[in-house]
């Protein structure tokens, strides 16, 4: 059994198939991946459920594509193998047993997604402004402080014996 953890593997395209699960006949791609690598999983198998609802679909053909899958009927499984992935497995309870699980499906070296060239541009065009900022709030030295105007210029009274209380002047000897 696999343990909770991530893995190399490839799809095998003929273990692999559209499929509904359950009662309710929910539509799913049932891809079966390969263990590789030199660790004591190498060999092993394990099944991956990419389920077809319209909540869930653009998250299965996503991982599909990861997978080196081509076209868009989902009977045609047999570019799934054209790349290896990284599957991150991890344990489900299922009455009262536990059973390793694919909770996901991710490109080998990190998730990339290839990013449409105007909204690329936007977001580069975006970032170097931000950037320019940064460098620029870094690089100026701070404003001095402006003089205050003579109409906000306060001149404090001359104080008196009355306001103060007597002088040096004020005592006789």
């Amino acid at each position: 059994m696999l343990e909770n953890g991530k893995y190399e593997a490839t799809a095998i395209p003929e273990e692999s198939d559209l499929t509904e699960v359950g009662e309710k006949g929910t539509p799913c791609v049932k891809v079966t991946f390969y263990i590789q690598g030199g660790g004591p999983e190498h060999g092993q198998k394990i099944v991956w459920d990419g389920w077809a609802t319209p909540a869930a679909l653009d998250r299965t053909v996503e991982a599909l594509r990861t997978m080196g899958w081509t076209g868009y009927d989902l009977r045609d499984l047999t570019t799934i193998g054209a790349n290896n992935v990284e599957i991150v497995v991890e344990g489900e309870e299922y009455k009262g047993k536990m059973y390793p699980r694919v909770k996901f499906v991710n490109a080998l070296g990190g998730r990339r997604v290839v990013v449409d060239p105007t909204k690329k541009l936007a977001m580069a065009k975006a970032l170097a402004a931000q950037i320019k900022a940064i460098e620029n709030a870094a690089s100026t030295p701070p404003a001095p402080a402006a003089w205050p105007t003579p109409s906000a210029v306060r001149v404090p009274p001359k104080p008196t014996a009355a306001t103060h209380g007597p002088s040096d002047a004020d005592v006789p000897f």
